[in-house]
């Protein structure tokens, strides 16, 4: 009880301290010099539709998307995989746990994981659903450091809660009640989806299964709200979603190399182009 109190404390500070721009239209990326300069960077780097992409997957920036793909991942329903989204809180903090939990303290490795979390929140222009998984995120990671093995679904009942009592509005934002129908979903049958993909090979298995939970959690609301739901945009993030990691983190690092040698940092990205062609040659189907 004792720890649960101090989560809560915790959340409620980081929201007053971070999200109070949840209380008027979320920030414009651009102005926020890190963004843009990683923007420009990823633009240079490779010019054209992939970088657009890169640039959309990394940064979760939509203004800079032509016509044509921008109203292509829109009307498919894939926004997830291009805008900011939890579900790349998750594999950052993933990739983060990888990296940090063997080598030093795991205190230590913790809190560094939560610092670096809140900052690429805060680059991406702090969105409700980054916001939303840096939380649930953030209090599993304090659960780590006192010791203590967190419950993510009572995590996410808490956060959702929290947030609904600070910002009741948030109740009529249909993006924030698909993101944590999503969360809640993965909660729940991601596990067993993952156990189920026996014949998938365990590089793509936990994507599949994290794409899969999500369009088992959402298909009802869309149903229900709109008549019908995109099977073709569903069968597509299949296809996409395993390309996420690899994009978000190489392009996460080269950009972030880059400002102090841009060589280096465009070195890194080149791993990245043909996952950006594959990426577009999908939204061509």
């Amino acid at each position: 009880m004792k720890y649960s109190l101090w989560f809560l404390l915790i959340c409620l500070l980081l929201f007053r301290l971070l999200t109070t721009n949840l209380q008027k239209p979320v920030q414009d990326i651009n102005e926020n010099f890190i963004s843009k300069s990683l923007e420009n960077f990823f633009d240079t780097s490779i010019p054209g539709d992939k970088g657009e992409i890169l640039s959309s997957i990394v940064l979760g920036t939509k203004n800079n998307l032509t016509y044509f793909l921008g109203n292509k991942i829109k009307n498919l329903g894939i926004t997830f995989l291009t805008e900011t989204s939890g579900i790349k809180i998750t594999i950052l903090a993933g990739f983060l746990m990888t990296i940090f939990i063997n080598k030093i303290k795991r205190q230590k490795s913790a809190i560094l994981i939560i610092l670096i979390i809140w900052i690429y929140i805060f680059i991406t222009g702090s969105q409700t659903s980054s916001i939303k998984s840096g939380l649930i995120t953030t209090i599993a990671f304090i659960g780590l450091i006192f010791g203590r093995v967190t419950n993510t679904l009572k995590i996410s009942l808490i956060v959702f809660l929290l947030m609904l009592i600070i910002w009741p509005f948030l109740i009529l934002d249909l993006g924030f009640i698909l993101s944590f129908t999503a969360t809640f979903s993965i909660v729940l049958f991601n596990s067993k989806i993952k156990n189920s993909l026996k014949f998938i090979p365990e590089i793509l298995k936990e994507d599949l299964s994290i794409a899969l939970s999500t369009n088992l959690g959402i298909f009802p609301i869309i149903f229900f709200l709109f008549g019908n739901f995109n099977f073709l945009g569903a069968i597509l993030s299949l296809l996409l979603v395993w390309t996420i990691s690899p994009i978000l983190i190489l392009g996460l690092a080269g950009g972030l190399i880059s400002f102090i040698s841009p060589v280096l940092g465009k070195l890194i990205l080149l791993p990245v182009i043909p996952l950006l062609s594959y990426f577009i040659s999908i939204l061509g189907l």
